[in-house]
């Protein structure tokens, strides 16, 4: 993500491109300032070539929980309304997540995962973003990662699609999640 414009000559061809990936530090040396200018500039840069293909109908984009805010961007208040209009030929449907759940192939715990079983865990950096993420939205949304994966073939199969949605099975707040914690896994001190 840190050389956004390489991403060209993969995108020539398809019919659809699933922007699924995020930046989660910068490479050494990198020319941006921080994960936030990554995202952008990757995001700008995939959206320009996807246009510039003739060929792609659709660019799928997923976007953080965070993204789906009704804050005000200076934290005064909410918003009336999100408007994310899009003036060109390409279809753009923006989905954003809610906290992803679910087992993993991975070797290592997702962070999502991480901050869900923040609090079996004892891991305050986690369980943070986890106060954080109900103090932003009033609700901790949670989605398990086939439904996911579901959402995405949704948004691919579908004739015509565009806006964003907040994709999200249940909301629930921290102290529900202890709940269900505690009554399923009592051998988890809370």
């Amino acid at each position: 993500m840190n050389k956004p414009d390489e991403f060209g000559n993969a995108i020539q061809g398809c019919e659809f491109v699933f922007h699924v990936a995020t930046p989660l530090e910068l490479n050494p040396g990198s020319q941006y300032k921080s994960t936030s200018e990554v995202a952008v500039a990757s995001a700008r840069s995939i959206a320009t070539s996807c246009a510039r293909s003739g060929t792609v109908k659709r660019l799928i984009y997923t976007a953080s929980v965070f993204a789906a805010s009704p804050l005000k961007d200076d934290g005064s208040g909410f918003k009336d309304f999100m408007d994310e209009k899009n003036g060109g030929e390409l279809e753009v449907a923006t989905l954003a997540f809610g906290l992803v759940g679910g087992d993993t192939l991975l070797p290592y715990t997702p962070g999502s995962v991480a901050v869900v079983i923040s609090q079996i865990k004892d891991n305050p950096i986690h369980y943070n973003f986890l106060k954080h993420l109900e103090e932003l939205l009033g609700k901790v949304p949670l989605i398990h990662i086939e439904d996911v994966c579901g959402a995405l073939i949704f948004c691919m199969e579908n004739p015509s699609i565009q806006g964003r949605v907040l994709s999200a099975s249940s909301f629930v707040s921290s102290a529900e999640i202890a709940t269900y914690f505690h009554q399923h896994y009592p051998h988890f001190h809370l």
